[in-house]
């Protein structure tokens, strides 16, 4: 019997934002920017990055979680990739055909992984397959050292699309 994975999760906000979450729930968010598509995003096992976001607010709180990987398309796992492919080639001719500009990919926006995951996860819904948390790494910030692979803000991101992969959630307030 397989196992399904958790995850602890981070997320840095306002605490008149978490205590609208206690009262409304979790709200999905759907801007273009959001690379790993619509979701809740957490950054995984890294309260500090979270701490960085949070400190954006009057008044920073983190919010941490238990998230169910069930269900997920686990980008650290290259199974995905080749889907992810086929997804782009079909986004690129569908432009193609209507005579559109692709999304353009900026450092900060990343719209095209958007586009591409979202089509994919649509795809997989329509063959049965409910995706309900996206994870990936992403590569951030300055070279650590000249010429080095590690950067200062490295990250895993999971975008929670069902809410019900959240086992339970707690906040910490900044000092």
């Amino acid at each position: 019997m397989k196992r399904a994975l958790s995850a602890i999760g981070f997320h840095g906000t306002s605490k008149s934002n978490y205590e609208g979450i206690k009262r409304q729930g979790f709200l999905l968010s759907d801007n273009s920017y959001d690379w790993l598509g619509v979701g809740f995003y957490f950054f995984q096992d890294a309260p500090n990055r979270a701490k960085e976001w949070a400190k954006r607010h009057e008044d920073p709180i983190i919010i941490g979680a238990e998230i169910s990987l069930d269900h997920c398309m686990d980008l650290l796992d290259n199974v995905w990739y080749e889907l992810l492919h086929r997804v782009f080639i079909a986004y690129e001719g569908a432009c193609r055909k209507k005579n559109i500009p692709m999304a353009i990919q900026t450092p900060g926006n990343h719209r095209r992984d958007k586009i591409v995951i979202d089509m994919a996860v649509r795809a997989l819904a329509e063959r049965g397959f409910s995706v309900k948390t996206v994870r990936s790494v992403f590569k951030e910030g300055p070279e650590c050292f000249q010429n080095s692979a590690l950067t200062t803000q490295n990250h895993v991101q999971i975008a929670v699309r069902d809410i019900s992969t959240i086992v339970d959630f707690w906040s910490e307030e900044l000092n």
